[in-house]
């Protein structure tokens, strides 16, 4: 199935959508959505479903190819895949498309490109991507689904340097989020990031084992980025990266967070959040509850948050770290992987 090189606009619930709810399994070999230039819709800011481009599977498998597409106007999300309940996909593949949104007043959180579910295993590459409310792009891990969610950020471009709040006027650039139990798996790596006004550049979240079906595992993998140039408000609880294991009581996951390393590897953050002085280019893990904070080649205490900022500033182009830990409270902290090893890495996409 293909739809390709064809101009789309006026559509009065979304552009384009794609629905699987039959309950009849169907297995999509290729579903191919490239070339096309989506332009106007109906809709309002308070309606926050109304998206340019959407796709939902409800069961069976899909393999999902968007690349090459100029999408111009939205009110909820520009892009936006999400495999529900027992759906899975061995590809999901968001590339090189141009998402930069031009409607004055879309709904307060409207994101960009957004991808989630449960086992699917995604790329969102070389895309450019202006004017989100919500986040730039989001990849969700989904609740009370014990899957394994895996895929890979590379290479897109968020915000425009000098265009005020071009990246997000109220979310992140990059935000992973996963909820309870299953594992997942992502590298965020090569991307550049401008003009970010909420409260952090990159966000990695994990938690909610009570409400989203248990304790799970997330591994994230975060090099090479390029961080720079935060919004118009100034913003004392602003970093570029903020790690958060753990959002509520009973919340023990096991977190692996490699961040940086030598050259090409760390991450550059520079002139970022520096209307906050004090606050500017920083890097913020915070251990919560009971949850366990793996590093690669850490060898600090687990309760030590000076050696956790040396740790960092020492992997990363940054100017302060502002780390918390749970040891007082039965957790894990910060330990080294099992032989300094890195994170574990999403598994390559298949042909």
């Amino acid at each position: 199935m293909s739809i390709k090189n064809s101009t789309i606009s006026g559509g009065a619930y979304d552009n384009v959508r794609v629905l699987n709810n039959l309950a009849t399994n169907p297995t999509v070999d290729s579903l191919v959505f490239a070339s096309n230039t989506l332009g106007t819709m109906q809709g309002s800011a308070v309606d926050v479903r109304n998206h340019s481009v959407t796709m939902q599977f409800n069961d069976g498998t899909a393999d999902v190819r968007i690349r090459n597409n100029s999408v111009s106007f939205w009110w909820g999300t520009g892009i936006h895949v999400a495999f529900l309940n027992a759906a899975t996909s061995a590809k999901v593949q968001v590339l090189s498309n141009t998402v930069n949104q031009t409607n004055a007043s879309p709904a307060s959180g409207a994101a960009n490109i957004v991808v989630d579910g449960g086992s699917i295993n995604y790329d969102i590459s070389s895309n450019t991507v202006n004017g989100a409310t919500g986040a730039a792009i989001a990849v969700d891990e989904a609740s009370n689904v014990a899957s394994s969610f895996q895929g890979r950020i590379t290479g897109n471009f968020i915000g425009t340097a000098g265009s005020t709040n071009s990246g997000s006027s109220q979310g992140s650039g990059i935000s992973m989020v996963h909820l309870g139990a299953g594992t997942s798996t992502h590298l965020v790596s090569n991307n550049t990031i401008r003009q970010i006004n909420g409260s952090q550049a990159i966000l990695v979240q994990g938690g909610d084992a009570t409400g989203s079906g248990g304790n799970g595992t997330m591994n994230t993998t975060i090099t090479g980025n390029n961080i720079q140039e935060a919004g118009a408000t100034a913003n004392t609880g602003r970093s570029a990266i903020i790690l958060t294991g753990g959002t509520g009581t009973g919340d023990g996951h096991l977190f692996c967070w490699d961040v940086g390393g030598a050259g090409a590897l760390a991450n550059s953050i520079t002139n970022f959040n520096t209307a906050s002085p004090g606050n500017d280019n920083r890097i913020r893990p915070n251990g919560r509850f009971v949850t366990t904070e793996r590093m690669p080649g850490y060898t600090g205490a687990n309760n030590d948050n000076a050696a956790v900022s040396t740790y960092l500033l020492g992997r990363n182009t940054a100017s302060r770290v502002a780390a918390a830990n749970n040891v007082s409270v039965g957790g894990a902290g910060y330990v080294n992987t099992p032989g300094g090893a890195a994170c574990p890495q999403p598994a390559a996409l298949p042909p």
